[in-house]
């Protein structure tokens, strides 16, 4: 069942999120540049960690970008060579796209959950702005996209985040009751 289908306000007040989101990423993105340009020739100032800003309002219009993709149907996928195949094969094809689609989007969101929680521990600072603030777009703009994705094809794609998650078990080990985690013997890390 959709995400539209299971609760109809939630769908389009999420859609309205992302664009705004997104659009204020994009607004800032272009006014961050000239309010700087304007602090340093009127002012002989400048605004403390522009650049670093400007770099992490990169990455959310990016990302953002790629769940508007993803939610309009316009993102690349593995789906999209589908229409080569045998008409008895493609709905089949297709599933399976999305269930890959998901595991990989979930495998993506674990690792930036991970990564963001590592750099608010290391209290990094961009300007006035911890840099954990910035970088927690990559785990939302991931959680946001496999939800699109579930939208889609429910069965699918909890099979892939299902999947996602006995890789990833199987990857990093699981933690021992006993004792603090510790990676599996076999890991490079």
């Amino acid at each position: 069942m959709s995400l539209a289908v299971a609760n109809p306000m939630f769908a389009p007040a999420l859609r309205k999120l992302e664009n705004w989101a997104a659009g204020a990423a994009l607004v800032a993105l272009g006014a961050l540049p000239l309010v700087d340009l304007v602090l340093r020739d009127v002012f002989r100032t400048s605004l403390p960690g522009s650049a670093g800003y400007l770099r992490n309002l990169t990455l959310w219009v990016g990302l953002l970008g790629a769940v508007a993709a993803l939610r309009e149907g316009r993102h690349l996928m593995l789906a999209r060579t589908v229409g080569l195949l045998p008409r008895s094969l493609q709905r089949p094809a297709e599933r399976l796209a999305v269930l890959i689609t998901a595991a990989v989007l979930a495998g993506l969101a674990w690792a930036c959950t991970l990564f963001v929680i590592g750099e608010a521990s290391a209290a990094l600072m961009i300007g006035v702005v911890p840099v954990w603030v910035f970088q927690s777009i990559m785990p939302i703009a991931f959680l946001l996209m496999i939800l699109h994705t579930v939208e889609e094809d429910p069965p699918a794609a909890l099979a892939g985040i299902a999947l996602a998650a006995v890789i990833g078990g199987g990857v990093m080990g699981a933690p021992s009751p006993d004792r603090s985690w510790e990676p599996p013997s076999s890991c490079w890390c």
